[in-house]
């Protein structure tokens, strides 16, 4: 039932209930100009590397809304011997190809490959309020019109005549103005959390190697690396102080199941589970505080500490602490420099490398008193916290984001403006 004011609009597969006086025009018709750029030859070198910013969709996926630089950039004589063209500043960057349907605005002049149309807008129209319209409604209509090929592409004649809610402009603008806000506590809070990784970066390198509130050190080899640890620590084989666990599962029982897909790079923290984990066909056992470590691809740095039993993906280690040690320590052992650069160096294999227990086990690793370790592992499980906490926040806004774009895009809710406003 369509309420007293409102009047029902379709975009592809999606129908909306929109205010009476919001107007419903084609993006040809709230645009100055319209058109994707293109790519200089690859053999060319002197067509790359000049002053001209060069986006790729790459560039839109890594900066987000805004755009002030990017990974490539040409020369004049690329741009004018290609087809692509200078955007100018304040245009809407839309992919075509692959990703189809991002966006992002150019605080800069920059040039973009074909697979990106560069949108002049009109001035019947709000830049901000546009990227927020094409982020938020126009995926399922795009996704209705894409030809199913090797590869789903948008055209230029299908942005062309694709449809777009359009609010009077000061409610444009209060629109895009609120989203606008709510992007930037998500901005503040990437800061954020970005910063506390680095802190915990710098004091995993400091902790592990240097510990705490020690005078003095003594030369050590660990790999193929000299450092310098503090002389009350010992040195011991990795595999004389962690075990892997070598328990088999139950196989009537069923499990929670942990795949390499559950890992996240550099999180000690796991991302989930599947709950049918009785139908997988490699069967490993773990228990609640083991650490489970992913040894396909050891770069990665792959490993987190679990609070369930289950059973894990073969290429998965489940890895726990002796009476010498912790699990909480273990954790951050597992992800440090020094075992990583030695898991890495003792790979096989070429399209899948791996590392093994039987070779890691080996590792010569310097060895706080157990004191200490659980004092290191406190400050550092600190940070995580913390990050922990910040990631959190940042999930509520990005719900909080969507939920008010679902509203305030399609007049559901309608924002208050001011009379000297309009």
């Amino acid at each position: 039932m369509i309420k007293d004011g409102y009047k029902e609009v379709r975009i592809g597969p999606k129908k909306y209930h929109i205010p009476k006086e919001w107007e419903f025009r084609n993006f040809g018709l709230i645009s100055k100009y319209i058109k994707a750029g293109g790519t200089p030859k690859a053999d060319k070198k002197e067509y790359y590397g000049g002053e001209i910013l060069f986006v790729k969709i790459e560039d839109m996926t890594k900066n987000g809304k805004y755009i002030y630089n990017t990974k490539s950039t040409i020369t004049e004589d690329g741009l004018k011997n290609s087809s692509a063209w200078i955007v100018p500043k304040k245009s809407l960057l839309l992919s075509m190809y692959g990703s189809y349907g991002k966006v992002s605005i150019n605080k800069v002049e920059l040039a973009t490959n074909q697979a990106i149309l560069g949108i002049i807008p009109s001035e019947e129209v709000n830049l901000d309020y546009l990227y927020y319209f094409s982020l938020g409604c126009l995926k399922p209509y795009f996704k209705s019109l894409v030809k199913a090929t090797t590869q789903a592409n948008l055209t230029k004649q299908i942005v062309n005549n694709t449809p777009v809610l359009s609010p009077p402009l000061p409610e444009q603008k209060k629109i895009a103005a609120i989203l606008s806000t709510v992007d930037k506590a998500i901005e503040k809070t990437d800061e954020i959390i970005e910063k506390s990784k680095e802190l915990k970066k710098g004091l995993m390198q400091q902790l592990l190697t240097k510990g705490i509130g020690h005078s003095e050190f003594k030369e050590v080899r660990i790999g193929t690396k000299k450092i310098k640890i503090p002389v009350v620590w010992t040195l011991i084989k990795f595999g004389e102080v962690f075990k892997k666990r070598n328990e088999k599962a139950n196989v009537e029982k069923e499990y929670k199941y942990v795949g390499l897909e559950h890992l996240g790079t550099g999180e000690i923290n796991l991302l989930g589970y599947d709950r049918n984990g009785n139908n997988k066909s490699s069967k490993r056992l773990f228990k609640s505080g083991d650490i489970l470590y992913g040894k396909l691809r050891p770069y990665l740095k792959k490993a987190a500490i679990t609070d369930f039993d289950g059973i894990c993906s073969t290429d998965i280690i489940p890895i726990y602490a002796t009476k010498k040690s912790v699990n909480n320590y273990l954790i951050y052992l597992v992800h440090s420099k020094m075992f990583v650069d030695f898991a890495v160096s003792t790979m096989e294999g070429t399209n899948l490398p791996r590392t093994s227990w039987r070779v890691i086990k080996n590792l010569i690793i310097p060895l706080p008193p157990l004191q200490e370790q659980k004092k290191i592992a406190s400050i550092l499980s600190s940070v995580d916290e913390k990050i922990q906490k910040e990631q959190e926040y940042r999930e509520k806004l990005e719900e909080l984001k969507k939920g008010l774009m679902q509203k305030l895009l399609t007049g559901e809710v309608r924002v208050k403006v001011e009379d000297e406003e309009v």
